[in-house]
């Protein structure tokens, strides 16, 4: 269940170490426009690079869109909103929860469908992506064209450590408490459980008494391992959820609107940064006509 209670006191916690990770980001790019490459996903498109390699076409492979992940993530967005959309009165609930059977059942079945939440969130690969390059930007680093989730492993006695949990336990959370940004750091370690995570999608835990017992195999002692989190517990854990993906939009459309604001009137539009493997550079304009974004050579005036 989501409670407007438990919304309205947790939101600007959220909202402070959200638009501190933003900020930094901002003030710490090494190129004016590496932010805006996060917000419009700029990515290197392999299959154009095959075509251009075999003499198909002359298009650059390095795109700028929605592509895959920004498709998927639009449906998502559906999904977050028609769920966050429907709040109720803590006080009220947890008074008939406690009387009713059905009340009770009703729990149970909306934690199903948080833990759902819960994990399509942390399985998103645009939100995954937004967060690691954030963290680069603000670690003073390039925009990475070239990211893959499935590239980034761990190295040492974190070997064994790859994807996603290390992406976001390694790469954001401790080097963000490293580079300046402890508050948003300290949040996804608040919010992130790798355990409820794989919870979550191996269907591995069971609801009893005001509990959700989670079962972990493990391999070397061919036995389940048991931890608890309780109901009450679970409440900031989702909550938490909620408001990050909250305030993540609201950063988005509130730098969106800047680099929009910086970008109307320029004949040649703001100069964004192509960054390879190998280190070199490049730069292409980006123009905004009042509508989209567009590359300045497919522009109306690059062509007179």
């Amino acid at each position: 269940m989501l409670f407007y209670q438990t919304l309205e006191r947790l939101c600007l916690r959220v909202e402070k170490s959200v638009d501190a990770l933003f900020d930094l980001a901002y003030i710490n790019q090494t190129h004016p426009q590496d932010l805006l490459l996060i917000l419009e996903n700029g990515f290197y498109h392999s299959t154009i690079q095959i075509g251009k390699e075999q003499g198909l076409h002359n298009l650059s492979p390095y795109t700028i869109g929605p592509g895959e992940i920004g498709l998927a993530e639009n449906t998502q967005y559906q999904f977050y909103d028609n769920y966050r959309r429907n709040t109720v009165n803590k006080a009220d609930f947890i008074l008939k929860v406690h009387e009713d059977e059905s009340i009770q059942k009703l729990e149970e079945m909306s934690i199903h469908l948080e833990l759902f939440v819960f994990l399509k969130f942390w399985e998103a690969d645009r939100i995954i992506k937004m967060l690691f390059m954030l963290t680069q930007l603000i670690k003073k680093r390039p925009f990475d064209w070239h990211f893959v989730i499935e590239k980034h492993e761990g190295t040492g006695k974190n070997k064994n450590r790859k994807g996603i949990p290390f992406i976001v336990t390694h790469e954001v959370r401790d080097q963000l408490y490293d580079s300046g940004c402890p508050i948003f750091a300290f949040l996804l370690e608040c919010i992130y459980d790798e355990n409820l995570r794989n919870a979550a999608a191996h269907s591995q835990y069971a609801f009893l008494g005001r509990y959700i017992h989670i079962y972990k195999y493990d391999k070397k002692q061919q036995e389940y391992l048991l931890s608890v989190i309780s109901y009450e517990r679970w409440e900031e854990h989702i909550h938490l959820t909620i408001l990050l993906y909250n305030i993540l939009l609201k950063n988005i459309d509130k730098y969106n609107t800047l680099y929009k604001e910086k970008a109307l009137g320029k004949h040649y539009g703001l100069p964004l940064r192509i960054t390879t493997p190998e280190g070199k550079e490049q730069i292409e304009n980006y123009c905004f006509n009042g509508q989209r974004w567009i590359w300045y050579k497919n522009t109306p005036q690059a062509r007179r």
